[in-house]
């Protein structure tokens, strides 16, 4: 069979799978890879810096050496964040382990963070991805400390209950388990809970 030949029944194969007359009918242009990644890459890059600026609330930015900001939610922030860029796609996943790996070694470079707390935010990074696999960024819900405003909670299932209200008034700072999850110490006044006689 010749190239020509072969060229023509691919022609009539496609015209009679999708029903198509070329005398009136133009096909759209079909997006390539590289475009769709690369939408799915900058979608990812914005999902991410919302998270970051959602986190961090007004007066934070009018003075950049101040702590402030939602107390113990950074983790939460992390794994959502990733989870959501993770949700656009091949580009977005691969955005966020860039981004989370590079962000990381800045912190360690830059602001001297310990490797436990680079531990705990690839922990969350990587929850984020994963929960992203499953669809359900409420996976996260885990890190969310009290004292977060419930509009800005993603739960499984989507629907806020009492449940999930009581396990969240427990993810405070004299919960061992909690700080452990945030590679932060319990404030001294804490640790006399835990002390055993």
């Amino acid at each position: 069979m010749s190239h020509n030949e072969m060229k023509l029944i691919m022609e009539n194969w496609r015209k009679y799978c999708h029903g198509i007359d070329e005398s009136t009918t133009t096909l759209p242009p079909v997006p390539s890879a590289a475009m769709i990644v690369t939408k799915q890459s900058i979608s990812g890059m914005i999902d991410m810096w919302k998270q970051y600026q959602i986190m961090k609330d007004p007066e934070c930015r009018k003075d950049p050496e101040a702590k402030c900001g939602w107390k113990h939610s950074d983790k939460y922030f992390h794994c959502v964040a990733h989870c959501l860029s993770s949700s656009r796609g091949w580009g977005g996943k691969k955005i966020s382990e860039i981004f989370g790996t590079a962000r990381e070694i800045t912190d360690m470079i830059r602001k001297g963070d310990s490797d436990e707390a680079v531990r705990a935010d690839l922990i969350a990074n990587e929850l984020g991805r994963r929960a992203a696999e499953s669809g359900a960024c409420g996976e996260c819900w885990k890190y969310i400390p009290n004292g977060l405003p419930e509009s800005l909670w993603i739960v499984p299932g989507g629907k806020i209950t009492d449940a999930h209200r009581e396990a969240v008034a427990e993810n405070t700072e004299c919960n061992i388990e909690f700080m452990n999850m945030q590679a932060e110490a319990m404030p001294e006044y804490c640790r006399l809970k835990y002390v055993k006689y």
